[in-house]
C-alpha cells in the first residue's frame, strides 16, 4: 500500500512542475505572439498602402486605354520581383426586384421548393441571361421583367 501511495504523491510532483513549465513556456509564447503583431502591424498597414497605389495605378492604365485590344494586354502587368498586377471582369448580379412575380415564375418554371413555397433562385439564375443593354431573359427568351442586372466593377488585385 505504501508503494501505492508513494507513486501517487511522484506522479502528482512531476505534474506539478510540468504544469509549472507548461505555464512558463505559455507566456513566453505569449510574449513573442505579441511582439509579432506589434511589429507586423506597421508593416502590413505599408503593404497595404503600397497594394492600394498599385491597385489604383493599375486601373487608371486599363481604364486609360486607348481601346479594348489595349485594355486587354493590360489584363495582367508583370512588374519586377515576381509582382504581378491582375484583373478580371465581375459577373452581373442579378438582384430580385418582384419577389411575388419571382415566385409565381419559380412556380410555372418548376423552380419552387415544395415543403414551403418558395422560389429555388440558385437554380433560377443559372438560366437567366443578360443581354448587353442590361435587360434580363430566361432560356425561352423571353424577357424576366423582376430580375434586375447590376454590373459589378472590375476586381483589380496585386499577386
Amino acid at each position: 500500500m505504501l508503494m501505492v501511495s508513494e507513486t501517487r504523491k511522484e506522479i502528482e510532483k512531476i505534474q506539478a512542475v510540468a504544469t509549472a513549465e507548461i505555464t512558463r513556456w505559455q507566456e513566453q509564447i505569449q510574449a513573442v505572439e505579441d511582439w509579432q503583431e506589434e511589429v507586423l502591424e506597421p508593416l502590413r498597414a505599408k503593404l497595404d498602402y503600397f497594394n492600394m497605389l498599385l491597385t489604383n495605378f493599375h486601373a487608371d492604365q486599363f481604364y486609360n486605354a486607348e481601346n479594348e485590344k489595349a485594355q486587354a494586354k493590360l489584363k495582367s502587368i508583370k512588374l519586377p520581383y515576381g509582382i504581378t498586377l491582375a484583373s478580371k471582369e465581375q459577373a452581373t448580379k442579378l438582384e430580385v426586384t418582384d419577389d411575388a412575380a419571382l415566385l409565381a415564375y419559380a412556380q410555372e418554371s418548376g423552380y419552387v421548393d415544395i415543403p414551403a413555397p418558395k422560389a429555388k433562385w440558385g437554380e433560377l439564375k443559372k438560366t437567366l441571361k443578360v443581354h448587353e443593354d442590361g435587360r434580363v431573359f430566361d432560356g425561352n427568351g423571353e424577357e424576366v421583367s423582376f430580375v434586375k442586372a447590376v454590373p459589378q466593377e472590375r476586381k483589380f488585385e496585386v499577386r
